[in-house]
């Protein structure tokens, strides 16, 4: 990240899902397998909801785009039509993409998501895994298929913890009454860490986190519903927005930055998730 650049200004959220295909190769060799997918959506939080989209509305929008067109389906490339009209006679859901390659996938699973969500210009991104550690990745803007292998992050530059904390948020029906998440924020650092300042730097960040968050209900500050359990203001935390997970993640992404800035290292967070649910993330 440039000196200067707020992190929360590329704030988005995202969530996953799969489907099982089979495909057939250039060769005539049958194959088949479940395939991972990550959606992506931001950067713009609505100043009336506080959230770039509703989770609801995009787990849905994926569940329909994978259900009505990919799960269970046959791949067969636009050249083997014959092949894939036999496939068809025989009742199967057959899927048809450019060339043989499966890299195709990600490109047709982001053409129709943008039909199906409500806010189609959010969509930032679909990266799609088939085996562990291979990817394909799309980016809104740049529809190019890149291809990859999975980094793992190596073990001195990343860390994350668990935090138990719950929530409100007015307006919202299925968040209005006060509910709790097992939350998961984690960071990545702009370089690999020794291991005698990564224990420093990562036990702070932990020990400002758990003191902000743990154990503790967090409300808009012009939310009464707090002032009348006030006298347990020390399990309290206040925001001045509604508290949904994008703003949580922005509040939170301030207090490891504050932290960072306090060691007086040249440390910096590049990167952040905050897991809500298994499915559900908000990510920079």
């Amino acid at each position: 990240m440039n000196s200067g650049e707020n992190l929360t200004s590329k704030i988005a959220i995202g969530t996953r899902g799969h489907f099982s295909i089979g495909n057939i190769s250039k060769k005539g060799e049958f194959w088949g397998g479940v395939y991972h997918i990550e959606v992506v959506a931001g950067w713009t939080i609505d100043k009336k909801t506080w959230m770039i989209v509703d989770f609801t509305d995009m787990k849905a929008a994926v569940s329909r785009v994978l259900n009505s067109g990919f799960e269970h389906g046959f791949v067969v490339p636009q050249e083997s039509r014959k092949l894939a009209e036999r496939f068809r006679k025989k009742g199967m859901n057959i899927i048809e993409t450019p060339g043989w390659s499966l890299e195709w996938l990600p490109i047709m699973i982001f053409d129709r998501l943008r039909v199906a969500l409500r806010e189609p210009a959010h969509l930032r991104l679909i990266r799609l895994q088939s085996v562990p550690g291979n990817i394909c990745q799309v980016e809104a803007g740049d529809e190019r298929i890149k291809v990859g292998k999975i980094r793992n992050p190596k073990r001195r530059s990343s860390w994350e913890c668990n935090l138990n904390f719950g929530h409100r948020i007015i307006g919202l029906w299925k968040c209005e009454t006060p509910h709790s998440h097992s939350w998961k924020p984690k960071i990545r650092f702009n370089r690999e860490l020794m291991t005698e300042e990564y224990t420093f730097i990562t036990a702070k960040i932990e020990e400002k986190l758990k003191k902000s968050w743990q154990w503790k209900w967090v409300f808009q500050t012009s939310d009464d519903f707090w002032l009348s359990i006030s006298s347990r203001k020390k399990h309290i935390k206040e925001l001045s927005s509604p508290p949904t997970t994008e703003m949580i993640a922005m509040e939170m992404i301030r207090e490891i930055e504050h932290v960072l800035r306090k060691t007086g290292t040249d440390i910096q967070l590049v990167h952040f998730e905050l897991w809500e649910t298994p499915t559900n993330f908000v990510t920079t």
